[in-house]
């Protein structure tokens, strides 16, 4: 089987675990043998290959153009959607006073509604354009290929689809982590992943700051982003540490060293940083928003994303926690590359 990957056009300037899951994948169906491709030019001829792989992106207006590519050579199509609701990250977010005010003293579900009318009124549509992508790309592919069955109940439940699909649950590279972590660790906290809103670096590092533990920044930004700046300023003030992107195998030797792996997003599906954290030995705070419980399980402390006091209680609580290395043991048997890829194939067996 020929297959050939899309990968969004800039993913030379701005990694992700969008990318981890990309070329892990294509590295492991080679290896079942498949032979796969990579490309971002949407109008590439695809008349030699059997199926057309989209992985989802905030470049929607992109994505839609593979796919018009893709039926253009009358390919079939599969979507790996790395999805989850964006509503209550635009609220919890939000730079708008009166979506705080509203937030802050009658709760989040009341935010969503009142930020939801808001855009109706300002741009008199009931959904946006980006919305109305996604939704017409989750309908049109053949299959779709979500991280875990909750993400599906998700595009079922938000979209109004009813498309077949195949859960190809994310994973580790379990070579890279074949020594067995060491329950002496140093005393700080170790948080892996882009400085944005959406990750909510921001609270993660006021929190840390009031339990008076020491954190470490690892990951990109984009830059002249007003609140990757200001997280910045802030970690220069506290003394903290923040590492730009670097290769895995250096990566990898944090994970075996910090006490603590924090990550406070708005949603994760459910985090590869946080996989490989618990695979490196530490103990995992994970956000509670997205599909982190379908593969963390009892096995994280979890905290609320919109709570500073929920953040600070999970940092201390896993300070606290006794070592232990079942949440590794659960991801290297259950979370690899190799499986992925097998579930991925079934998949594209459903459409070819």
């Amino acid at each position: 089987m020929k297959v050939i990957f899309y990968v969004r056009g800039n993913h030379n300037e701005v990694k992700g675990g969008d990318l981890v899951q990309l070329y892990s994948t294509a590295e492991y169906l080679r290896k079942e043998g498949i032979d796969v491709e990579l490309t971002s030019d949407p109008k590439k001829d695809l008349s030699k290959y059997d199926l057309v792989h989209l992985f989802n992106s905030p470049r929607f207006e992109e994505t839609l153009a593979f796919y018009e590519n893709a039926r253009k050579y009358s390919k079939p199509v599969a979507f790996s959607t790395i999805y989850w609701p964006k509503d209550e990250l635009a609220v919890g977010a939000a730079s708008s006073r009166s979506v705080q005010i509203i937030r802050d003293s009658l709760g989040i579900p009341v935010a969503k509604k009142y930020r939801a009318m808001m855009i109706k009124i300002k741009a008199g549509i009931k959904n946006d354009k980006s919305h109305k992508i996604e939704k017409f790309l989750f309908k049109k592919s053949d299959i779709l290929l979500p991280n875990s069955k909750s993400e599906m109940e998700q595009i079922e439940k938000y979209y109004k689809v009813n498309n077949q699909y195949v859960v190809v649950s994310n994973a580790v590279d379990v070579s890279l982590f074949d020594e067995v972590p060491n329950k002496e660790r140093k005393d700080y906290v170790l948080s892996v992943g882009r400085i944005e809103r959406r990750k909510n670096t921001l609270q993660l590092i006021q929190a840390c700051k009031e339990v008076e533990r020491s954190l470490v920044l690892v990951g990109g930004y984009e830059k002249n982003d007003l609140y990757a700046e200001e997280c910045l300023a802030l970690v220069k003030k506290y003394n903290f540490k923040h590492i730009d992107n670097i290769d895995q195998s250096k990566l990898v030797s944090y994970y075996y060293e910090a006490k603590v792996h924090a990550i406070a997003a708005w949603y994760e599906t459910p985090g590869l940083a946080s996989m490989e954290a618990a695979c490196g030995g530490c103990t995992v705070v994970s956000t509670d928003r997205g599909s982190t419980k379908d593969y963390f399980g009892n096995d994280a402390i979890y905290c609320d994303p919109l709570s500073r006091s929920s953040i600070k209680e999970a940092i201390e609580n896993a300070f606290s926690k006794k070592f232990t290395l079942d949440l590794r043991n659960k991801i290297i048997r259950n979370y690899t590359w190799e499986k992925a890829a097998i579930d991925t194939i079934k998949g594209y067996n459903k459409i070819v």
